[in-house]
């Protein structure tokens, strides 16, 4: 396979998304994966702002609550998703909530200070 074509197919590869419409992007952001892995999926053109089904940015599921999927609070995942300077911080979800929104519901203090402190026009 020649650069070109694994260029195109790795954009592909990035943008599939499962039953639930969650990319890779969304599952490392939800899982509290590494923030280098962050920054290196949206080096590879990853997209910041795509949605799951439910219209949830990646950015929206590091403010949840981590549970089972990994540890932390996601603020390491938001700052890198924030370094990317999309503006992810003024998504709404479908429910018409941004990830500032989330972040205050669930008791997300960490992911709160970063969206406020970023300039990214994080919206509630």
């Amino acid at each position: 396979m020649d650069a070109p074509c694994a260029r195109g197919a790795l954009a592909v590869l990035l943008r599939k998304t499962c039953s639930l419409g969650k990319a890779p992007l969304h599952y490392v952001a939800e899982g509290r994966g590494p923030a280098r892995l962050i920054e290196r999926l949206l080096a590879a053109n990853a997209d910041a702002m795509q949605r799951t089904a439910w219209g949830r940015s990646a950015l929206h599921l590091c403010a949840e609550p981590s549970g089972t999927r990994g540890s932390g609070d996601g603020a390491e995942q938001a700052a890198a998703l924030l370094r990317s300077n999309s503006p992810i911080a003024a998504l709404y979800d479908d429910g018409g909530y941004t990830a500032l929104c989330a972040a205050h519901w669930y008791g997300n203090e960490a992911i709160v200070k970063i969206l406020l402190h970023s300039s990214s026009r994080a919206r509630l």
